[in-house]
């Protein structure tokens, strides 16, 4: 099976990399907001491994950047609500895309060595195409997410540590990860050194650069991904924000919020309320009593093939029997 072409892209710029040293062994690192560690494969493919946050990791020299603090709940809290936001774009466009918290990205060397690279998040846009068949992604075989998030609680992952060192967001140009978000919350412990904000920076030429706004979701803007990322719940402005953009992008693929199933079924039984009350009204209005019979019927309404004619023969039979025999029959009422 042929590769994805993402992943084809990201396999040669690693080949590339590997002709001065590459990302296995041949690079010091020293993350900002991580300790290195001696690491051992199988310390490292020990699924608890101790409780440790280990944001990459070199099988040639068997080390490992770890995180100092540990995962705190602002780093967390921002992957939450990545997915939260994802999930209402995606309503809006009317197909799936789905976010993931904590991902590891590894790569492979022609001797099976691994380098593998822990993200905060992933975003794939159409997973039913793209998602990788296992439980990370394997950067040779499986297609790159869209894009990534990295959330600097306590990190920076632009920074090194130490000169003469890789920082993260070298590692992560070498894969090949097309756009890169790196979100500093307004809880940041290192706002004295940063201001709280979020970039957006796009892979141009094996290097990032930065943008204004997100390519993988047109329109959605630095500013505006903060903000919402940093909000407990939807404010008006995020919820049109999310709409404005999620319809965009509806746009493109010829798909609506119709299109998407559990909307569909939310504005179907909206509407199928908005039937139910307008019959009742019309019964109370004029004084005519609402049977058990119609109470029932009321109760189990869901065809909305008529609604209008079934509004208007609510107002204009004589009784509630009238209107059951009419409405069964799919006799309708002059306009």
């Amino acid at each position: 099976m042929n590769a994805p072409a993402g992943s084809t892209a990201a396999a040669n710029l690693l080949a590339d990399h590997d002709q001065t040293g590459g990302l296995l062994g041949g690079w010091r690192r020293a993350y900002y907001g991580c300790e290195t560690v001696p690491m051992t494969v199988a310390d490292y493919d020990d699924e608890e491994n101790e409780g440790r946050r280990v944001e990459c990791w070199d099988s040639v020299t068997e080390t490992a950047q770890v995180l100092c603090e540990g995962a705190t709940l602002q780093h967390e809290v921002a992957a939450t609500r990545l997915v939260q936001l994802v999930r209402s774009i995606a309503y809006a466009r009317g197909s799936a895309i789905v976010s993931a918290g904590s991902t590891d990205i590894v790569w492979r060397n022609d001797e099976g060595q691994r380098f593998c690279l822990e993200a905060d998040a992933t975003i794939y846009l159409h997973p039913g195409r793209d998602l990788p068949a296992d439980r990370y992604i394997e950067v040779a075989s499986d297609p790159l997410p869209e894009v990534v998030l990295e959330v600097d609680h306590t990190t920076n992952v632009r920074h090194r540590r130490r000169r003469g060192c890789r920082s993260k967001l070298n590692d992560y140009a070498a894969l090949g990860i097309p756009e890169l978000w790196v979100e500093v919350p307004d809880s940041s412990r290192t706002r004295g050194r940063r201001s709280p904000g979020l970039s957006i920076l796009l892979l141009e030429g094996g290097e990032y650069q930065a943008s204004p706004v997100s390519r993988a979701f047109p329109g959605w803007t630095a500013a505006e991904i903060h903000r919402a990322l940093n909000e407990w719940e939807e404010s008006a402005e995020t919820v049109s924000v999310l709409r404005r953009v999620g319809r965009a992008m509806g746009a493109v693929e010829g798909t609506g919020p119709e299109d998407d199933p559990f909307l569909r079924q939310e504005r179907r039984e909206a509407a199928a309320d908005l039937v139910r009350a307008a019959v009742a009204e019309a019964f109370v209005s004029r004084g005519i009593p609402i049977s058990d019979a119609l109470r029932q019927w009321l109760a189990g309404f869901d065809d909305l093939s008529d609604p209008a004619g079934v509004i208007r023969l609510a107002f204009t039979c004589r009784d509630a029997d009238e209107f059951l025999r009419r409405v069964e029959s799919g006799a309708e009422a002059a306009p």
